[in-house]
């Protein structure tokens, strides 16, 4: 199994995947908050809970402000934030586009038809120049999925409803070929069940042939030489497992739920590596203990592998190949305060060093610096007072012992 190149995720692949035992929340009817915080003071490094030696914080963009933040990609040659506009409440899905991950133009919105809640922009990718974006609106008091397209210098339009949209939410977007797929949930009083889509314009969706319905849902998907991986959680189990798909061309998917073995394995992240894939999660319970697996080219079982070192059990976030080693990024909770952790391992290291620790910051990606070579910017989310910032941190990667 050889992992290609994946347009549509770069070289970061984000799981917004919660851990825990218990059964997800199901999808709240209201709008969705956020917190300004348009009247914060201007931040440094030295009054945020995120400061901390080789790493610096570079701000909150301007036009991340008085919105809620959800996810952050890296899109071919650009970056893409994904969320909502608005003060105490959802206004409108939106997404927010920068080319070095440092300056973000204002705010795309997407616009919703008549009778529509706004909701939230989940997902996006790169299609014919433009970019293809997959979310969820409110409809009465219904949840159902939402796509846009957003031509190249164009003003985003919304793509017409299909009765497979009812009471689901996109969570991926992949493309194979000119192909593009969509990766969803059942959204009917809990996110439950898998869901998926493929069109060939962008504008016409159609279901997927998909297995008997059940709890388990995505939260991601990749991209393969031989086929297309998807995985989520097994919703409504205590502990949480993995479930896997598999699909040749995403319009038929089978249930591929053993791919990792072992009782109570979990998974949060999925990366590529030039020997094949690696998994990040968690495996056993009580309490659950990290872990990590290797699914190298050519051969079909995920091999054990050492995880990062860490107290407790960080939901690691995010994957990239840097400088010929790796890097994992993930967030680790205790009680409510969250603290992000960074884990380098050099290139021929068997073991991944001691992680760095970012106080009070929940990882929302990471990714190689566009601008300065051997560096990484790691987006965050934190609380500053009774405000929320959202803004990213840069790190030298340093190989030396």
């Amino acid at each position: 199994m050889s992992p290609r190149s994946l347009a549509t995720l770069g070289a970061t692949l984000l799981v917004l995947a919660a851990s825990g035992c218990s059964a997800p929340a199901g999808p709240s009817l209201a709008p969705s908050k956020a917190v300004s915080s348009a009247s914060a003071p201007a931040a440094s490094p030295t009054n945020l809970p995120g400061a901390v030696e080789g790493w610096t914080f570079i701000g909150e963009p301007a036009s991340f402000r008085a919105s809620t933040i959800d996810r952050i990609m890296r899109i071919d040659s650009e970056f893409v934030a994904m969320g909502c506009t608005g003060l105490l409440e959802c206004r409108a899905p939106a997404i927010w586009r920068s080319a070095d991950g440092v300056d973000w133009a204002e705010p795309t919105v997407l616009p919703l038809f008549a009778g529509e809640v706004a909701r939230s922009a989940k997902a996006v990718m790169s299609f014919r120049g433009g970019l293809v974006v997959g979310g969820e609106v409110g409809r009465g008091d219904r949840i159902q999925a939402a796509f846009w397209l957003v031509a190249a210098g164009g003003e985003p339009e919304r793509v017409e409803d299909a009765p497979s949209f009812a009471d689901s939410s996109v969570v991926d977007l992949l493309a194979v070929g000119d192909r593009v797929l969509a990766l969803g949930t059942g959204a009917f009083m809990e996110y439950s069940g898998f869901k998926a889509w493929h069109s060939d314009d962008g504008v016409t969706w159609m279901p997927a042939v998909i297995p008997p319905a059940e709890s388990a849902y995505p939260t991601a998907g990749l991209v393969l030489a031989d086929g297309i991986l998807a995985w989520g959680p097994t919703c409504g189990v205590c502990p949480p497992e993995t479930a896997f798909w598999r699909s040749a061309d995403g319009v038929e998917w089978q249930d591929a739920r053993q791919e990792i073995r072992g009782d109570f394995a979990y998974v949060t992240a999925i990366g590529t590596t030039d020997a094949g894939l690696v998994a990040f999660g968690t495996t056993g319970i009580d309490p659950p203990r990290p872990a990590a697996w290797l699914l190298e080219d050519g051969t079909d079982e995920w091999v054990p592998r050492p995880a990062p070192p860490q107290s407790g059990s960080a939901r690691i976030q995010a994957h990239i190949s840097v400088g010929g080693g790796a890097l994992v990024a993930g967030t680790s909770l205790s009680g409510n305060k969250p603290t992000a952790l960074i884990w380098l391992a050099g290139p021929g290291e068997a073991e991944w060093r001691p992680p760095v620790s970012l106080p009070g910051v929940e990882v929302l990606g990471a990714f190689l610096d566009p601008l300065v070579p051997d560096q990484v910017l790691v987006a965050g989310r934190m609380s500053v007072g009774n405000q929320v910032v959202v803004g990213l941190w840069r790190g030298s990667v340093d190989w030396s012992p």
